[in-house]
């Protein structure tokens, strides 16, 4: 997790702030917030009988409304702001630890469920992270991972260019590399992915089409006009095949009763 580590702290130190405000820059943003929110709710069934673990937990968007249905959440996160703000903000119910997710700090079976958004596309080892999630989570507990999908084309293509047009200019500036570690995948490579920790893949989700590309401030794509269409044609996220290509994937798995 060393890369992970130097990336948020040393080239894009994000904050509570930031995250807020990335969310609610447009009606888009707000839009796809609410839907994410609205599809992990559905596939994690969260209860008051619940011990739930919120894995890179950031300014704690998902914990909130997993605290709002009763259950208890810890959250863990590299950055120490995010925990700090977290454990200001929460009303009882939460316990947030700084952790690197790779070697968590609990003991066997402690969760009964675990959800983990928009992490396992930065971590250099994503195997190694779910497997900590097998070892911490209870037999029969559900895990839910939310991630951007590599099948999104035209969002996916987009940044892949942006990434490699920003590298050029900066090698031709002669200052160094700024390194991304996004890795952008496959709903199918996750699902294959926890079926090797030991679980049993039991859904594949998608939310949306929408895939917002920017320039610094200026939005390229879509239009602000389009937002009523995007919502009529994402009735079409919960049905196969269109749901392998939404902007983001979600995976919900059991853990079986014996690990190899």
């Amino acid at each position: 997790m060393e890369k992970v580590h130097r990336y948020y702290y040393e080239q894009e130190p994000w904050t509570p702030t930031s995250w807020q405000e990335c969310y609610k820059q447009t009606r888009f943003s707000e839009y796809t917030a609410e839907r994410e929110l609205a599809i992990i709710e559905e596939l994690l069934g969260a209860g008051p009988n619940d011990v739930i673990l919120d894995a890179g937990c950031g300014y704690g968007r998902v914990a909130e409304q997993l605290l709002s249905k009763g259950s208890q959440v810890v959250g863990v996160d590299i950055s120490g702001k995010m925990i700090s703000y977290c454990n200001r903000k929460s009303q009882g119910g939460f316990a947030g630890a700084i952790a690197d997710i790779e070697t968590l700090p609990f003991c066997d079976s402690s969760f009964s469920k675990i959800v983990c958004v928009g992490v396992l596309v930065h971590v250099e080892s994503p195997q190694q992270v779910i497997r900590e999630f097998a070892r911490v989570l209870r037999p029969g507990g559900v895990f839910v991972t939310v991630n951007n999908n590599l099948l999104l084309l035209y969002y996916s293509l987009f940044h892949s260019l942006r990434f490699f047009v920003a590298d050029w200019a900066r090698r031709l500036l002669g200052r160094r590399k700024r390194r991304s570690i996004m890795r952008y995948r496959s709903p199918f490579w996750y699902a294959n992915l926890v079926r090797k920790a030991g679980f049993q893949v039991e859904e594949i989700q998608g939310d949306t089409f929408i895939g917002v590309l920017k320039v610094k401030q200026f939005t390229l794509f879509p239009p602000k006009f389009s937002l009523s269409w995007f919502q009529r044609l994402d009735r079409l996220s919960t049905k196969a095949p269109y749901k392998y290509f939404t902007f983001a994937s979600y995976v919900r798995a059991r853990r079986v009763d014996s690990l190899d």
